[in-house]
Formats: C-alpha cells, sequence, structure tokens
C-alpha cells in the first residue's frame, strides 16, 4: 500500500506491479522514467541496443503476467533517466498499476 505522501520511483513501480493488492493513496507519488543501463564501451552499439530491447520486453511481459498494462512503459520510455514521470490517477487506474486509488 503506498500511503498519503509515499514516493515510489524508478524501479519501485515495477514492485508495486507485483503485487496481488496495489493501493495507492491520491496523496502519493508514483513515478517511472527510462531504465538506465550504463555506458557499455565493449559491446558494439547493435548489441547494446539488442540487449536494452530484449529488457524492455522482459518488463512488459511481467507487467502483463501482473495484469498490468505494458503501455505504462510508454511514459516509461519517453522520460530521460535522469528525470522523473508521476503518473496521474487516470494513468494508475488505465494502466491497472493501482488495483485501488484511495483518499
Amino acid at each position: 500500500m503506498r500511503r498519503a505522501g509515499a514516493v515510489c520511483l524508478s524501479a519501485c513501480p515495477y514492485m508495486l506491479a507485483g503485487g496481488v493488492e496495489r493501493r495507492v493513496s491520491r496523496a502519493a507519488a508514483i513515478g517511472v522514467h527510462q531504465h538506465y543501463f550504463g555506458q557499455n564501451v565493449v559491446l558494439p552499439a547493435f548489441l547494446a541496443v539488442s540487449d536494452v530491447q530484449a529488457g524492455q520486453a522482459e518488463v512488459m511481459d511481467f507487467l502483463d503476467e501482473m495484469g498490468v498494462s505494458p503501455l505504462l512503459m510508454i511514459p516509461a520510455m519517453t522520460t530521460a533517466p535522469d528525470d522523473i514521470y508521476i503518473l496521474l490517477e487516470s494513468e494508475l487506474e488505465d494502466f491497472a498499476l493501482a488495483t485501488e486509488v484511495f483518499d
């Protein structure tokens, strides 16, 4: 349960997605951004991109398995890794990240 004033950012929303009951307060902040994989100077770019895409597919598969819409990845993938996108209440419900939004 995310209580009023609670903050769940970065990888935390994916842990939230693993819950059966995902109760989120309207006063909580749930935020996503691009996954950061660090800089790889060893792998050629095409292999690094392949690894990133495979990782994203695994996350999308996990979300789907948990009953959360993989469309959650749209704001995540369009927000730079050094920034954060705070999900709106309607998005928490539309993506089914929250099974209940409460006061």
